[in-house]
């Protein structure tokens, strides 16, 4: 009964965002936009078992939803943010109920991609006392390895070759667990996003970003977009954020998180 009730309310606001189309954006009603689980820093947000409305005017709701909100503010245009899965937040919005969604990249002809909202760069990390040697994935074979849920799939053939071979290789869903698995000593490195590395040892480390070796192993930065089935308002929102990055609030609000 309460499914049934969400998806009706659902439907009626997405409704009445459509009938705004054909009006001027700036005056339009609230536009839903989707965004998925909680993923610090990126996103700060309820339990993933219900997906629910999330108050606009909440503080600190995460990173991207801050880039995203600030953007979005310099427009004018009122919007209602929509929290569910990835993938649900993926399928409505091809399916255009939503007006918008977080996105990794193109992947719907039918869907108008933004500039790129923020880059992350994954690296893995290694305790400075220790002196390992890793100039190469290949060199992670000789280590106890802990990354996240699906990262062998994620990082290329290469790393997903090395941990397919590496009985020591691990993966983890939960990323403070993995944080804590490399703090513990319980594996050697880390493979991780480096903005999550230093979220959680700015949260829960104990010792400074001096105590870490980077490795820089992965080339490929992964970008963030916004997906929007409206063309007009992705080129509003493109001005958005780049008016954010003249101002130096962009800079500003990726410094309140990462330190």
């Amino acid at each position: 009964m309460a499914q049934a009730k969400y998806h009706t309310v659902l439907r009626l606001g997405l409704l009445l965002a459509c009938c705004c189309k054909a009006v001027p954006v700036r005056a339009a009603a609230d536009l839903v936009i989707g965004f998925s689980y909680a993923k610090a820093p990126y996103i700060s947000a309820p339990t993933p078992y219900d997906p629910a409305y999330l108050d606009i005017n909440t503080k600190h709701l995460g990173l991207e939803i801050d880039l995203f909100r600030a953007a979005m503010t310099h427009i004018h245009q009122p919007i209602k943010l929509y929290y569910g899965s990835f993938a649900r937040i993926i399928r409505l919005l091809s399916q255009g109920l939503l007006d918008g969604a977080e996105t990794s990249g193109p992947a719907y002809a039918d869907i108008y991609y933004s500039q790129t909202l923020i880059s992350c760069t994954n690296v893995a990390v290694s305790h400075l006392s220790e002196h390992l040697t890793i100039d190469s994935v290949d060199d992670l074979r000789k280590y106890s390895i802990a990354a996240w849920q699906d990262a062998a799939t994620d990082l290329g053939p290469a790393f997903n070759a090395m941990a397919k071979t590496n009985p020591r290789y691990a993966e983890n869903p939960d990323q403070q667990s993995q944080y804590r698995m490399f703090t513990s000593r319980r594996v050697q490195v880390l493979v991780i996003d480096q903005y999550v590395f230093t979220w959680w040892n700015d949260k829960l480390g104990r010792k400074p970003p001096e105590a870490y070796q980077i490795h820089r192993l992965f080339r490929q930065n992964n970008e963030y977009r916004m997906g929007f089935n409206s063309k007009s308002v992705r080129d509003l929102f493109d001005q958005g954020l780049e008016a954010i990055k003249r101002s130096g609030d962009y800079e500003r609000i990726v410094h309140a998180y990462i330190r």
